[in-house]
């Protein structure tokens, strides 16, 4: 068989296994905790909820629900913090409650969670959900749970129907609102319990969160990829329908556009396992050790991955001692590895220091050996091999090119100043890595990482620029008022119809870019 198609299919299954990776990575992050059903007057909802609820309840009315009541949902996924305002409808004639909430991350497509729930007289309930049912962790007790992935509401509402008269010989129970919430309440207080005491979540010490198993982690990751296809199917459609459509999307207002800022960012950073960094270092480091062994011999692989990882302990070290939280290394098959940190106030001085404790220590060592080597030192192979690849990659990874360090520190130098030298940097990036693939032809593929990145660091960069102009003549230190100006610029932009996740990193990377000292 040629290499060339062993090279491939071993790409192919480096990045299905990196998929996997991440979504598992998340997961052992992710918090569970008690919920709680509190319902709370009309007018304790914010007016711009009030305002997109409003739009569901017409639709349920045409369905034959009537309003019942507001409620404040502490929900069994998330954190304390992430309260949810929901509004309760009733089904006279089926005793069916539905439930709705706001989907997110926020989209102008798919904005609301509708949820139909009825009890039947054994204590057992029928709920459907639509187009999520693959991240369910584990089976809820005494729910028959359905999910249709269907389309429109009324599509949903028909299978749920269909369900009921599947199980008409087990009558449905009219629960008056204060009795309902506290049903369900119980059940998901069961559900957890459930999970606890099978060992399948365990509480985070000091907290009143609980967190997966490992186990559970990845069970839950293969079941979320195997499930994630029909809902983009089911998403799919929607998108179409709103085409010939325009009613079907909905302006998702500036403020919610801020709080599912923040629930994303909540969700990125979460709760560090115990032991996670650890894992994420070993598991990563195989994938990365096979991405390389058809292409090294083994004394110069364990080299690579020695100066590898010498230069991403600098990066980690540096984010330490700057006040960095939740900081771990990994490895990137085929391309390196990367040590990553949050810090919410880091300082353009913090970000420097970090960049350039990565590539300075190694450089700095291999340039004595050399120079030794000069006076007449004698070394062994392998360090002789060490010495090179120290001063080699290190060099390399100083060179203005983005995403090398050298391409971040002039971006990090420049961009504040100059927003669209970004988008130049990068654009460089390509056609400089292009030139040097001809000697390794595994850089293409880091350049092609990088131009995918050049229509969002054009828009980037003009957000940017709109931010700098405004902070002119407003200066402020307020995220909120920050945030606001951004997904306002997005709007003028035309950038409100991207996806959150873009929207997201738009956000993020015009909010970290904003050092209001630089501003002048």
């Amino acid at each position: 068989m040629p290499n060339w198609i062993i090279y491939i299919a071993a790409i192919y299954a480096l990045i299905f296994a990196s998929t996997y990776l991440i979504v598992f990575q998340r997961l052992l992050r992710f918090a569970l905790q008690d919920p709680n059903y509190e319902i709370v007057p009309k007018e304790s909802i914010p007016p711009h909820l009030r305002e997109l609820f409003q739009q569901k309840v017409a639709d349920l009315q045409v369905l034959g629900f009537t309003f019942c009541c507001c409620l404040l949902v502490k929900p069994i996924a998330g954190y304390a913090q992430n309260l949810e305002n929901q509004v309760l409808m009733y089904h006279r004639s089926t005793k069916t409650y539905a439930a709705i909430s706001i989907r997110y991350p926020v989209e102008s497509v798919n904005l609301f969670l509708i949820d139909f729930y009825t009890f039947f007289a054994d204590k057992t309930l029928l709920m459907t959900v639509n187009g999520r049912l693959h991240s369910v962790i584990d089976e809820i007790p005494n729910t028959i749970a359905n999910d249709p992935y269907a389309p429109t509401l009324e599509a949903q509402w028909r299978s749920h129907e269909d369900k009921l008269l599947l199980n008409e010989a087990n009558k449905s129970i009219a629960l008056p609102p204060e009795k309902f919430v506290q049903a369900l309440e119980d059940l998901n207080r069961l559900y957890l319990d459930r999970m606890l005491q099978t060992q399948k979540i365990a509480q985070v010490a000091d907290t009143e969160f609980f967190q997966l198993s490992w186990q559970v982690a990845w069970q839950t990751t293969v079941k979320l990829q195997r499930g994630i296809a029909k809902a983009n199917q089911m998403l799919k459609l929607q998108r179409e329908a709103a085409k010939s459509n325009p009613n079907l999307l909905i302006e998702v207002p500036i403020e919610l556009e801020i709080e599912s800022f923040y629930r994303v960012q909540q969700a990125h950073q979460g709760i560090l396992k115990r032991g996670f960094g650890i894992w994420l270092l070993l598991g990563s480091l195989v994938l990365f050790a096979a991405s390389f062994s058809l292409m090294q011999i083994p004394i110069n692989l364990i080299i690579l991955i020695g100066v590898v990882f010498f230069h991403e302990a600098g990066h980690y070290l540096t984010m330490r001692l700057c006040g960095y939280a939740d900081t771990s290394v990994f490895f990137i098959p085929f391309f390196g590895a990367a040590a990553t940190g949050r810090k919410q106030d880091a300082s353009v001085r913090d970000k420097f220091l970090v960049l350039l404790g990565g590539p300075l220590p190694g450089l700095l060592i291999g340039s004595g050996l050399f120079l030794f080597s000069l006076h007449g030192a004698v070394y062994p192979d392998w360090l002789q091999e060490t010495m090179f690849m120290l001063i080699g990659l290190n060099l390399f990874n100083l060179l203005p090119i983005y995403p090398l360090d050298g391409g971040k520190i002039v971006d990090l130098v420049f961009f504040s100043r100059y927003p669209f030298t970004d988008v130049l940097f990068k654009v460089i990036a390509v056609i400089a890595l292009l030139a040097l693939s001809l000697s390794s032809p595994l850089l293409i593929g880091l350049a092609v990482v990088v131009a995918i990145t050049i229509p969002s660091g054009f828009r980037s960069a003009k957000l940017f620029s709109n931010l700098r102009t405004e902070l002119k003549k407003s200066p402020t230190n307020d995220v909120n008022t920050l945030l606001a100006t951004i997904f306002q610029a997005m709007r003028q932009f035309g950038h409100h119809n991207l996806p959150f996740a873009q929207r997201y990193n738009l956000a993020k990377t015009a909010l970290e870019g904003c050092d209001l000292n630089l501003i002048q």
